[in-house]
């Protein structure tokens, strides 16, 4: 099985390299979910005898980052599925399976996959500040990893071109 370097690093990108990584990560996924919230509850409870941490820096450019990451995941996405559009037409984008996850395209999916693990991130900034932590904040993170994770690898098994195209497409958009 190859490593996540060993996947993200291919030229040109392997799907069959991506499928077996994304299939050995649903376990690794669901232990990371629940580490998760150990550790959030666990600083918010410790933070409760300290001061919040002024992190404006940090939230600055864990933003930026985001933002830039989404927005070149939706050009790349996007295109994909606007060409599938324009040169195939609409019904075209639900059932021609292609090479959607091979090239370019496919190695933003994978990074878009992986990337929720990294979104984690987000709340560990909230709680060190000692702002208010919502179940939207973490709840929805911990679901999002397990949907995007069993939804990728649904996706990356079966070769199901255009619902997952759109999906990358729209979530990105959404990150933005």
């Amino acid at each position: 099985m190859p490593s996540f370097l060993e996947v993200v690093s291919a030229s040109p990108f392997s799907y069959e390299d991506a499928k077996s990584y994304t299939r050995s990560f649903e376990k690794t996924a669901f232990i990371i979910s629940m580490v998760y919230v150990v550790v959030i509850f666990s600083i918010k409870a410790i933070m409760s005898s300290f001061k919040p941490f002024q992190l404006t820096a940090a939230l600055n450019f864990w933003n930026a980052w985001l933002a830039i990451f989404s927005t070149i995941g939706s050009i790349i996405t996007g295109y994909g599925l606007f060409y599938e559009i324009y040169y195939r037409g609409l019904v075209s984008s639900y059932t021609h399976i292609g090479d959607y996850f091979s090239g370019i395209s496919g190695w933003f999916t994978f990074l878009f996959v992986m990337s929720k693990v990294l979104e984690l991130g987000d709340t560990i900034l909230i709680v060190l500040r000692k702002k208010p932590l919502l179940f939207l904040h973490w709840g929805c993170l911990i679901m999002e990893i397990s949907y995007v994770v069993l939804f990728a690898n649904f996706y990356f098994q079966s070769y199901v071109k255009g619902g997952g195209k759109k999906f990358i497409a729209e979530k990105s958009k959404k990150q933005e």
